[in-house]
């Protein structure tokens, strides 16, 4: 029942209505062009079934209404972004660290001594007044006090920067990081995101509002000689980068007396081409480098942390389905990286491309190692241009010889190849990318021993990427085909190149000259079938349309110049249609040979280097043991006690002669009975001289 406006009972039941009404509205957004006003044009009742049953319902709008036929709805108001401003006179505004203004939660407040506090015993001591961040709680009786080790609403927000008087258009255009005016904890790019980030609700890419976080303060104590500050914030950082601007993943900042100590910037990005994020972390610490003069300076450096080492892939146009990035961190960059913080850069370490370690899995699940350069990008940029011109010095990695399954195999190794080199791309988007390849370097084992064509570069074909293997579009399940540059040193664009023709005539590493030029094939190949190997018509063989003699080409001349041996072969009952398969199989099984053979050498070289280590081991271990003893025996004599030189007299012999002199210098020897004449005659005889 509709209420009477000609009492004052009823004029209030209208008023109350009518504030009801308004409200009803508000919240379920009704809009005009610039307020609309509803009046008898609309309808008059409305019916609602609810359990089986008819309800009769007011209209919402013209007299007799929910709102009477006089009430304007205001359009809403558009959602605008709230930001910050500069602080009053009469409220808290704290610089802490340097340039940036904070304020602490309405629950903040602070406990400090109202009297001097002396050191102990020495009462003429008093320690240094500060006031330190906590939080106020109110008891039942009303007493309010500072609770200094509860957490809870012991925040700060950064509610200024004062780099923004310089910058006025602030609000529609950020500060990019740089030096200016010179290098500093915290640059002016920092100072404005952190107030961004903690004071001010921006809207998302859907008009949503982000809400700011505040920062946690672990610490904050207000001197006369400066603050204490240990904080610590983390934001989410994507709805920051999905409209454009620049954004911080954390912030660790640890000043004592007004000093920086301590500060960790973390800035998110990624690594492109393979997409894995990675975050760009400026370090800056106060240490003594030098024992004399000694200073406690501020030194910064700047390296990655890999935040997703391990990504997954399974999109066709892409052989490696497991990647893994290593190191998890990287040394310091060097040069510094300039403006390409606020975009994109290349990792430098000592002034050259830092190769990244890269774990791969293909499509069968095999493992591979590479190493390579990459680049980092900045969560928010998306200069899809720039980012590739960044990446195509490096695009080309390096695969030195590792087989490769580029696509599911069926039977023996009918999608693997010996790869020397994969260019990759990827299409960027804001905080990742999506990679692929455009090309790949291979070589064919058993083709290139039969005839040296050399490696060839391929691609994926365009009906597999399309419709995979089988169907009626690709049911010879043609995989990959030749291609090639379009223009010289772009990698990332590639046509589809001549077929190379597989040589078994003279001159070739196989050639039939050797057999005296009984027959002299020459096999085009245009592309790689599962089912068929190698092959040159791709569209006939993807739909099934296989014309055997058009792919043995030249391969099919006269026997001895007489016989056509596409007729012998028919008349000993060789269906051509399978020739590809033949070839293919043969192929395999070539390579499989040539495989065993190789792999036979290099375990007899392992088994002959095993040798040679156990003899140099043997040698080693011979001449270890020979130094031993000679040490024992060294050691042992050193230890032996030494007896004192004894005087040993000379033999008595009795002479068997007498020697006599004379003054005319004759000399007589006379023996003496019972002695023999020994062979020296002068030993043993007595002198005498006259």
């Amino acid at each position: 029942r509709a209420a009477s406006a000609a009492t004052i009972r009823g004029l209030n039941e209208v008023m109350r209505d009518r504030r009801v009404a308004r409200a009803i509205a508000t919240r379920l957004g009704a809009v005009g062009a610039a307020g609309t006003s509803f009046g008898a044009g609309a309808p008059s009742r409305a019916e609602v079934r609810i359990g089986g049953r008819t309800f009769e319902m007011a209209p919402v709008t013209r007299p007799g209404g929910i709102l009477g036929g006089d009430v304007v709805i205001p359009r809403p108001r558009p959602r605008r972004p709230k930001l910050s401003r500069e602080p009053g006179q009469f409220e808290t505004a704290i610089e802490v660290p340097y340039r940036l203004i904070v304020s602490p939660s309405a629950y903040g407040g602070w406990a400090h001594s109202n009297t001097p506090v002396g050191a102990g015993a020495a009462q003429d001591r008093v320690e240094l007044w500060h006031t330190r961040l906590g939080v106020r709680q109110t008891s039942g009786d009303g007493e309010t006090t500072v609770n200094e080790t509860s957490t809870f609403q012991r925040i700060i927000r950064a509610i200024w920067a004062r780099d923004r008087d310089l910058f006025t258009n602030w609000a529609t255009v950020d500060p990019l990081h740089s030096d200016v005016p010179f290098r500093m904890s915290l640059d002016s790019a920092d100072r404005h995101i952190l107030v961004r980030q903690s004071a001010e609700t921006w809207l998302d890419e859907d008009g949503g509002p982000i809400a700011p976080e505040p920062v946690d303060a672990r610490k904050l104590y207000l001197s006369a000689a400066g603050a204490w500050l240990d904080a610590i914030g983390a934001w989410t950082t994507l709805p920051y980068s999905e409209i454009g601007k620049l954004s911080i993943e954390s912030w660790e900042h640890i000043a004592p007396m007004g000093r920086d100590q301590f500060v960790k910037v973390v800035y998110p990005g990624y690594l492109f081409p393979f997409g894995h994020r990675a975050s760009l972390v400026k370090l800056t610490e106060r240490k003594m480098k030098d024992a004399s003069p000694s200073v406690a300076g501020l030194f910064q450096r700047k390296f990655l942390i890999i935040k997703q080492p391990l990504l997954r892939y399974s999109a066709p146009d892409f052989p490696i389905t497991e990647i893994r990035v290593a190191p998890i961190v990287t040394p310091t960059l060097s040069p510094d990286l300039g403006q390409g913080q606020n975009t994109r850069f290349v990792p430098q370490v000592d002034n050259a491309p830092f190769q990244f370690i890269l774990h791969l899995r293909d499509k069968e699940d095999r493992p591979l190692r590479v190493t390579t350069p990459l680049v980092w990008v900045a969560e928010q940029y998306a200069d899809a241009g720039d980012i590739r011109d960044a990446w195509k010095p490096h695009a080309r990695v390096a695969f030195s010889g590792q087989k490769v399954a580029y696509a599911a195999v069926r039977k023996g190794g009918d999608t693997v190849a010996k790869t020397d080199v994969v260019t990759f791309d990827a299409t960027p988007f804001v905080g990742g990318s999506t990679p692929t390849m455009v090309s790949a370097d291979v070589t064919i084992d058993a083709v290139e021993q039969l005839s040296g064509v050399g490696p060839t570069r391929i691609a994926f074909f365009q009906e597999y990427l399309d419709h995979g293997f089988g169907g009626p579009n690709n049911a010879g399940e043609v995989w990959a085909q030749l291609v090639r540059d379009q223009v010289a040193g772009e990698p990332f664009t590639v046509v589809p190149d001549t077929p190379k023709v597989m040589s078994f005539g003279q001159g070739s590493p196989s050639g039939s000259d050797k057999a005296g030029g009984f027959i002299q094939p020459n096999v085009a190949i245009g592309g790689l079938s599962r089912l068929k190997g190698t092959v040159n018509d791709l569209a006939s063989v993807a739909t099934g349309d296989f014309d055997p003699a058009q792919f043995l080409g030249s391969a099919l001349p006269k026997l001895f110049g007489v016989v056509e041996l596409v007729d012998l072969l028919k008349a000993v009952g060789v269906e051509l249609d399978d020739a590809p398969d033949l070839v293919s199989e043969t192929l395999d099984r070539i390579e499989s040979f040539i495989e065993d053979l190789e792999r036979a050498k290099r375990l007899a070289q392992e088994a002959v280097d095993e040798a040679n280590r156990l003899v140099a081991r043997a040698q080693q271990k011979a001449a270890e043991l020979q130094q031993a003893a000679q040490s024992a025996l060294s050691a042992a004599q050193a230890q032996a006690p030494r007896e004192p030189p004894r005087s040993v007299p000379p033999p008595q012999l009795d002479p068997w002669c007498t020697i006599h002199i004379f003054p005319d210098h004759n000399v007589l020897a006379q023996p003496r009975a019972g002695f023999p004449p020994p062979m020296n005659l002068r030993a043993g005889c007595e002198s005498s001289r006259p």
